[in-house]
């Protein structure tokens, strides 16, 4: 094949797969989305079981005042009709017509109370029954609608697969030279991990020093950069850990090149003389720390949904290299872009996460001087690229 037809054909694979990609970060989100209806639908139906049960007890409460009505009820209509000095003809002294009458007037206040017991109970009754209709017709409505977009999902989801198979089907039948130009379309960076991950360390081990003086260096010198980290979040010393991360913040790099690693100007830094790793600023451990476990992956395979451990999409190596750390970050390209605080282009601290394409479809994470580790495309291994290698859309630090 020439090469023009071979570029032709990597192209459109790129369209392909980005397609396939962008679709795949459309299901997941509405996953996400429906999970929540999902528990918005219980908690609707939950109340409206509660509501029903009010209602159940209103009820049985106006049935009770229904039966003291109904005990006095004969009584009430039967003197209703008699007059005070009628109801006293047919005693037989002034002092039996005196008790007789004060007998039928507890009688008739008894009788009142009971009516405004009866009447206030059954008003009661009837709110309650109408709350939990209101409820209950609410719960259903929602049911109905998340039955409908569980079904639009089922579809999406077979649309994806599709999707899915056509481009597996069009890479796995890629020549050996075609699919090589295809895991280098992006143009992957090969750095120094060794030495990138000695200097990281470093650069941690001085922010700790810094914030927790009483731990020594031979203490550090055999601790791994995720216990280091986890050292700088230990809150076992409230006034020095008051602002660990306020204190050292992240200074970004000047306008990320891919070239020779920029002075950071980061304090105490032994970095910036290598060409071969990056320099690292001092800043966050936790995004430090998510840094080193992006890089431990390279080489993962791509696969479309997959949060690893042994596989990623875009925005799943981003999830759990931060679930490394103890955080939990959005799943998919576009929530994550959304959860995090936006930060500009030259203002760029590794553990960034930088979002491409319009709709934000694919996301990578921005590990400093200019480069970024993503997991990108089925048939492509996660790998180190130029952090302007594709369309920017944002960035946002956790």
């Amino acid at each position: 094949m020439q090469a023009d037809e071979t570029d032709d054909l990597i192209s459109s694979m790129e369209q392909l797969s980005r397609d396939a990609a962008a679709k795949n970060e459309e299901v997941k989100q509405h996953e996400e989305d429906l999970d929540k209806e999902t528990e918005e639908v219980e908690k609707l139906q939950e109340a409206a079981d509660k509501a029903q049960e009010l209602a159940d007890e209103a009820k049985e409460k106006w049935e009770k005042a229904k039966e003291d009505f109904e005990k006095l009820a004969g009584s009430r209509y039967r003197l209703s009709n008699l007059n005070r000095e009628v109801s006293t003809l047919g005693a037989d002294d002034p002092q039996h017509a005196i008790d007789r009458a004060s007998y039928l007037g507890t009688l008739s206040r008894k009788a009142d109370t009971v009516m405004r017991n009866l009447r206030d109970t059954a008003q009661e009754a009837l709110d309650a029954q109408e709350d939990a209709e209101e409820e209950a017709a609410t719960a259903k409505y929602e049911q109905a609608k998340l039955e409908e977009a569980l079904d639009v999902l089922r579809e999406e989801k077979e649309e994806l697969e599709a999707q899915v198979a056509e481009v597996k089907e069009r890479i796995d039948a890629l020549t050996e030279d075609e699919r090589e130009r295809w895991e280098l379309k992006n143009n992957p960076q090969v750095v120094n991990l060794d030495e990138f991950t000695a200097r990281l360390r470093e650069t941690i081990i001085e922010t700790v020093e810094e914030v927790t003086p009483e731990v020594t260096e031979e203490e550090l010198s055999t601790t791994t950069i995720t216990e280091i980290t986890e050292e700088l979040s230990t809150p076992s010393a409230p006034e020095e850990e008051a602002a660990p991360e306020e204190a050292a913040p992240v200074q970004g790099p000047p306008s990320p090149a891919p070239a020779t690693p920029p002075s950071t100007g980061s304090t105490g830094s032994s970095s910036g003389s290598s060409e071969s790793a990056p320099s690292v600023p001092a800043g966050s451990s936790k995004a430090a720390g998510a840094v080193q476990a992006a890089l431990s992956k390279l080489g993962a395979p791509y696969s479309w949904g997959a949060t690893g451990p042994d596989a990623f999409d875009c925005s799943g190596l981003i999830y759990w290299a931060y679930q490394q750390q103890g955080m939990t970050v959005p799943r998919t390209s576009q929530s994550q872009l959304a959860g995090g605080t936006p930060v500009s282009r030259d203002q760029l601290q590794p553990g960034d996460v930088v979002g491409y394409y319009p709709g934000v479809t694919h996301v990578g994470m921005y590990i400093g001087d200019g480069k970024l580790v993503h997991a990108s495309d089925y048939g492509i291994p996660v790998q180190i690229v130029d952090v302007d290698s594709m369309p920017w859309a944002g960035a946002v630090r956790f």
